[in-house]
Order: structure tokens, then sequence, then C-alpha cells
């Protein structure tokens, strides 16, 4: 596996992968403060009003994600 960062656009498909990592990430991180959700974790991600995401890949491996809105 390369060591080296990608950034490119989020896909559709990614989704499942984040909200993995979401939820592995919840109880050290607190982040997002509300746990469970109320609502489906894939639209905490995946925002109405976004402008742009994007991800961080090492390999094809997803490490992150940003959302602008």
């Amino acid at each position: 596996m390369s060591d080296d960062l990608i950034i490119r656009e989020r896909r559709e498909d990614d989704l499942d992968a984040l909200v993995e990592m979401l939820m592995e990430q919840q109880p050290t991180s607190l982040y997002p403060h509300r746990w469970p959700l109320p609502f489906p974790p894939e639209d905490f991600i995946r925002r109405e009003h976004e402008l742009v995401a994007y991800v961080g890949l090492r390999g094809e491996r997803l490490v992150g994600h940003v959302c602008v809105q």
C-alpha cells in the first residue's frame, strides 16, 4: 500500500466506509456530540446544502473527509 495521500471529491460509494469511520471514532472524539444520531448517519456526512466534499485516501483506504457548506 502506498503512503501517499490522495485527495479527491467524495463519491456516493464512499458513504458506507465513511459511516463506519464515523461510528469507530465517535467514542473517543465524542463527535458528533449527539450519539446515536436521530437520523441516518449518511445524512450527517452528506449534507443537503454542501458545496463540495472531499475524501483523503492512502492507497485504497479512506482516511478522512471534509465537507464545505
